[in-house]
């Protein structure tokens, strides 16, 4: 068993492996990956010539080893092959073991792991900490009439969207940045990324396939909402939703979620709300009826990663 760091030439054997790893998402691709513009390095643990575990190691837009924004789970990715086998706790153990021997060196490490990833104790033995997230999911297995479960609050808006005779609408990546600002401007606050960046992230998605981005619109042309999802065959991801602050109360983003999860429903197995550690979303989101999924946000426990933390919370106060 031996770790290294692959080479891009390797990229898609690496993409291969995330699509049959339990842990894998779209996040964990090399094509997504580079269309968010942030460095990053995948290290691999290798048996005989064959991967069986793995991570990203991407920096994030302040340069520290995290989630970059809209990529919202990395972590450790085990081969399906680890899950399955009775002694798959052993060799997960001793994949653990070999990724966080070649972690050392690092002062700041923090990541969202995916939600498939169950057991942190190597993490823990080793002096890391974490801290229990949570998002909301729809399993399309589990509940093929998935509108049967929406609340009170989801369907009066959507009544009230019905009647004001909105449209869901394509939109390109220019407009959707532009009313996608005024949500963060409506709450006085900053979009935490650029339009440029922004829009380029939208169109390098676009050309992979894997976006789907709308608008809800009134008869006059006025944009209410726009949002966005990515996905594969596994799972569709909220990224992205911003509002017309003047255009709340039509409840046109209501409506354009609704959407979003019928598009997903055709193409995935899951959709994902992305979660939200904020009271006000996390009611918005639990009106659709899905199921609430744990995650771990791991860290290492020392100072410079104590101190990011602290760095993070008081830019979220201020944005």
């Amino acid at each position: 068993m031996n770790y290294r760091i692959l080479e891009e030439s390797d990229y898609p054997n690496w993409d291969e492996f995330v699509d049959l790893s339990p842990q894998g998402s779209i996040y964990s691709k090399s094509f997504y990956l580079k269309s968010v513009g942030y460095p990053f390095k995948i290290g691999v643990v290798e048996e005989n010539g064959e991967v069986i575990g793995g991570i990203v190691l991407a920096k994030n837009e302040v340069g520290v080893l995290s989630n970059p924004l809209f990529v919202k789970h990395l972590g450790v990715l085990y081969t399906a092959d680890a899950e399955k086998s009775r002694k798959g706790r052993d060799l997960r153990y001793k994949i653990d073991r070999e990724i966080i021997s070649n972690m050392g060196g690092w002062k700041i490490w923090s990541y969202s792991f995916a939600p498939n990833f169950k057991n942190w104790l190597n993490f823990y033995w080793n002096g890391y900490k974490q801290t229990t997230r949570y998002t909301y999911q729809i399993d399309f297995s589990k509940t093929p009439d998935f509108r049967a479960n929406y609340g009170e609050k989801v369907k009066s808006p959507l009544r009230a969207a019905s009647k004001a005779e909105l449209v869901i609408d394509d939109i390109d990546a220019a407009a959707f940045a532009e009313v996608n600002e005024k949500t963060y401007k409506g709450k006085g606050g900053r979009q935490p990324y650029s339009r440029k960046r922004l829009m380029n992230l939208l169109n390098q998605l676009s050309e992979h396939k894997c976006l789907c981005s709308k608008a809800v619109k009134d008869k006059q042309g006025n944009v209410h909402s726009v949002a966005a999802i990515v996905y594969d065959r596994r799972s569709a991801n909220l990224i992205l939703n911003g509002s017309d602050p003047a255009y709340r109360k039509f409840g046109g983003n209501s409506m354009l979620i609704d959407f979003m999860i019928e598009f997903a429903s055709k193409k995935s197995g899951i959709f994902d709300f992305e979660g939200s550690m904020h009271e006000q979303i996390e009611k918005f989101y639990r009106g659709f009826g899905g199921e609430l999924v744990s995650y771990y946000s791991i860290y290492k426990a020392n100072l410079p990663t104590l101190l990011y933390h602290c760095f993070l919370e008081t830019v979220k106060k201020w944005s």
